[in-house]
């Protein structure tokens, strides 16, 4: 999960989207420096971006709003190589890297089932652990709420765009609100984000088309793909298994193995592969939920140890101090005060 936050990242112009929406709705603005153009925000700090707007707007929908705002400048080369593209035929059919470029998220799958076209991803294993609840739910309906915009654009505003969406997030009391956005049905609460388009629309024919440009395009985004660090969809799920085992109190490499419907040997030696261990990963985790857990001050030590799998709460404390420095009361008592 760790690596989740501090490897994924979104591109600059999303800070300056989210500093054009606080000056509309004249709200103080999470940007305190200026961005140059190729910079990358990881992904933790951009959920704290997110959060801080939140709690100054309070209304539901943010991510909604914001996406209105949002234009070529803030998705850089990956909507200019979209909008270059014939249709969204020709759009699909590109590597999806290209997506990550403008929002290294979840990995993007791409599905024609009759007549629709269904673009989902998985939740991240920290969001299933229960972390980052409030900002992932306004990331995640961010994303697809900017996908539509954009393809109002390249398609004609008059078009229906979406057939349906599902979202990965808790239920807004007002769900109206989504329903009349997006012009089709909406449901939450599922187990992936997904959103379905009307095959109908794959062959319309975009104004911007630019076989040229998107020749030329291609090639420096391939080398921006190239550069940003590399993450697999493996290792997710193994932190997904992890983070279920650690639910379960039994957080052992066979009991995760077990998640993934594999053999405890045929795990270590895929996470070899991969360059890492599964004793790393577990601690990853464990200190991830641990520091989640701590700055609930109702919930008491003994408890938190007992949450993170561990049989005593003093071996959970003496691991603790060994990965922080600090024994688990004081790094409480040191971080609740930072959030007071």
């Amino acid at each position: 999960m760790k690596s989740f936050l501090k490897t994924r990242s979104v591109y600059s112009g999303m800070v300056r989207l989210l500093d054009a929406f606080c000056e509309k709705n004249y709200l103080k603005s999470p940007i305190n420096h200026i961005y140059d153009i190729d910079d990358r925000i990881i992904f933790s700090q951009w959920l704290k971006k997110l959060k801080y707007v939140d709690q100054q707007y309070q209304k539901e929908g943010l991510g909604l709003e914001i996406a209105k705002l949002s234009n070529p400048s803030h998705l850089g080369i990956s909507l200019y190589i979209a909008a270059s593209c014939k249709n969204l035929k020709s759009y699909v059919e590109l590597p999806l890297q290209y997506i990550s470029i403008w929002y290294d998220y979840m990995h993007k799958d791409v599905k024609i089932v009759g007549n629709e076209i269904i673009i989902s991803w998985e939740k991240p294993a920290y969001y299933s652990a229960g972390l980052h609840i409030r900002e992932t739910a306004i990331s995640e309906e961010l994303q697809v709420a900017i996908i539509y915009q954009r393809l109002l654009t390249l398609i004609g505003q008059n078009r229906d765009i979406f057939t349906k969406v599902e979202l990965a997030i808790p239920k807004p009391k007002n769900t109206k609100l989504y329903q009349d956005y997006f012009n089709c049905p909406v449901s939450f609460d599922a187990e992936r984000t997904l959103f379905k388009v009307q095959k109908s629309i794959l062959d319309v024919q975009w104004a911007s088309e630019d076989p040229m440009l998107l020749h030329i395009l291609q090639k420096p985004a391939d080398q921006m793909f190239n550069e940003m660090p590399k993450h697999t969809k493996f290792l997710e799920n193994v932190n997904q298994a992890i983070i279920k085992s650690i639910k379960a109190q039994d957080p052992k490499v066979s009991v995760t193995a077990g998640y993934l419907n594999m053999s405890t040997r045929i795990l270590q030696m895929a996470l070899k592969d991969h360059g890492v261990r599964f004793q790393d990963m577990l601690n990853d985790a464990r200190l991830t939920l641990a520091k989640q857990y701590l700055l609930n001050k109702n919930t008491s030590i003994i408890e938190i140890s007992s949450l993170l799998g561990y049989q005593e709460q003093t071996s959970f404390n003496r691991v603790f101090k060994c990965w922080t420095g600090y024994t688990p009361m004081r790094w409480r008592e040191l971080n609740i005060e930072k959030t007071v």
